[in-house]
């Protein structure tokens, strides 16, 4: 990725269910509208039929490249499913450190892998993935957690992440994306920012997560919904 991002690549991502699709084409910051139709003219046509190919102005209007660089918004979304919370609240006087060392001590210990996390002093909040092949070790982990503190488990839930390097230094993103998320009246369990400030994540109820990415990428992207998404949806992760 590293080398792709330096030779300003553009990037195909493709869904090996559908190998012959257009899939979503990332482009450099300042890649040439030249360019830009040359790539899409190499889609097949038989992947063009059925999808309406974005052209130049309309990647320019939405900020993939050229001059347009004052646009700052994110610029994809993703969703995860079969994710649950486990809380955590401490009972003990245990110094903060003392505490998390614990809890990440025993997950550790039952390999299992957390996707997000927020923390207070006395209570820890993670995301973790209910895979199948997983439950044991996330039961077992669990019942170890229990000697620290108060834990519940939420099940049902789902990750959203909305990615892209413009969200950085930028006032009002965040604000955005959870007002639009109350005006389609989806509740949000979990939230977690990365240092990079590329990257907000939430947890929402994943009966909630198809119309969560849907107002969000239509609404705080500000790109049109494909004529894709008013199909039925085979389980995730999506990528728009």
């Amino acid at each position: 990725m590293e080398h792709i991002q330096k030779a300003k690549i553009p990037l195909r991502l493709k869904n090996v269910k559908d190998p012959s699709g257009a899939g979503t084409i990332i482009f450099p910051s300042n890649y040439l509208a030249s360019d830009v139709s040359a790539e899409l003219n190499e889609i097949p046509s038989a992947a063009r039929s059925g999808i309406s190919t974005p052209t130049s102005s309309f990647l320019l209007a939405n900020g993939y490249h050229g001059d347009m660089q004052q646009r700052r918004r994110p610029t994809a979304v993703t969703v995860k499913d079969s994710i649950l919370i486990i809380n955590v609240l401490c009972h003990r006087n245990n110094k903060s450190h003392g505490f998390l060392a614990e809890v990440f001590r025993r997950l550790d210990q039952h390999r299992v892998v957390v996707d997000l996390i927020t923390t207070t002093e006395k209570s820890i909040s993670l995301a973790v993935s209910a895979a199948t092949e997983g439950a044991r070790e996330i039961k077992n982990a669990t019942s170890e957690i229990e000697k620290l503190g108060t834990v519940s488990v939420t099940r049902g839930m789902s990750i959203i992440s909305v990615v892209g390097h413009k969200m950085r230094n930028t006032v009002g993103i965040a604000g955005e994306i959870f007002s639009t998320l109350a005006g389609a009246k989806i509740n949000i369990y979990l939230i977690s920012q990365g240092a990079s400030e590329i990257n907000i994540s939430f947890v929402v109820k994943e009966s909630d997560a198809l119309l969560a990415m849907n107002v969000v990428h239509t609404k705080v992207l500000q790109i049109p919904a494909h004529s894709e998404q008013e199909n039925s949806f085979s389980k995730g992760p999506w990528l728009y």
